[in-house]
């Protein structure tokens, strides 16, 4: 009898939060509509109550968003902080629709939506994602996009971050995923494998700048790219003390 209150219960906080997560009020706008995150004297439309170039969303502050249907960047920053979590239906727009236009994202909560990209135009965009912030993408993770100009994307994950989406892909020459500490990208097999990773590693689209190096490999239905683990460190360590000794 415990047992199944137990699985009753938990059933029913799975279904709170999922609810919760959908239907949380929203503060300064309507669900479903555009944000536009602006940075101080940067044009654009003036539809959006983030205004500021330094926006702190949390779900107590007067600014928390919940689910919209995309966000649009005007030279502005997102920060969505440990508590935080923010939803988006369609697109993240890295940078508005101006030429030079520059917009970032700083992840320490939770980020769920479609596809992040920068716009088009000349525009760049920056992702961070730092603690145990998370980036779930059902579309892709469009690292510059070819459209209207140069359009590139510099993407930092860093501590235990996460970004999980469903594809991945690569444009510009200064474009790039940076993978730190123990942070981890995951992406669909069916779109993106091993192989692939293997190949964006080499070309420099995925790199690692604090240099524990890099690793692939496939966990459940996602190629998962991330550091070495300590352990494997310090055992290629050794094998390479011992080839040395061999040489000796």
């Amino acid at each position: 009898m415990k047992k199944g209150k137990i699985v009753l219960m938990l059933c029913v906080l799975g279904i709170a939060a999922s609810a919760f997560a959908v239907s949380t009020p929203h503060i300064g706008g309507s669900a479903g509509s555009t944000i536009y995150v602006k940075g101080p004297n940067s044009g654009g439309p003036d539809n959006s109550p983030l205004h500021e170039s330094y926006d702190l969303i949390t779900p107590s502050s007067p600014n928390y968003l919940g689910y919209y249907y995309r966000f649009t960047f005007y030279d502005g920053t997102l920060h969505i902080d440990p508590t935080g979590k923010v939803g988006f239906t369609e697109k993240i727009f890295g940078s508005g629709n101006v030429a030079g236009q520059y917009g970032t994202i700083n992840v320490e909560g939770y980020l769920d939506g479609g596809t992040i990209r920068p716009w088009k135009n000349g525009c760049n965009m920056e992702v961070n994602v730092w603690g145990t912030g998370r980036i779930d993408l059902g579309g892709a993770l469009n690292v510059g996009v070819s459209d209207g100009g140069t359009n590139e994307a510099y993407v930092t994950l860093s501590d235990t971050g996460v970004i999980e989406t469903a594809d991945v892909t690569f444009y510009g020459a200064g474009s790039f995923v940076d993978i730190q500490d123990s942070a981890e990208l995951y992406v669909l097999s069916s779109n993106y494998s091993t192989g692939d990773a293997d190949a964006s590693i080499s070309a420099g689209d995925i790199i690692n700048t604090t240099g524990e190096g890099l690793v692939v490999s496939t966990v459940g239905d996602y190629t998962l790219i991330t550091t070495p683990e300590p352990a494997t460190m310090m055992i290629l360590g050794l094998g390479g003390l011992a080839l040395i000794r061999r040489k000796k």
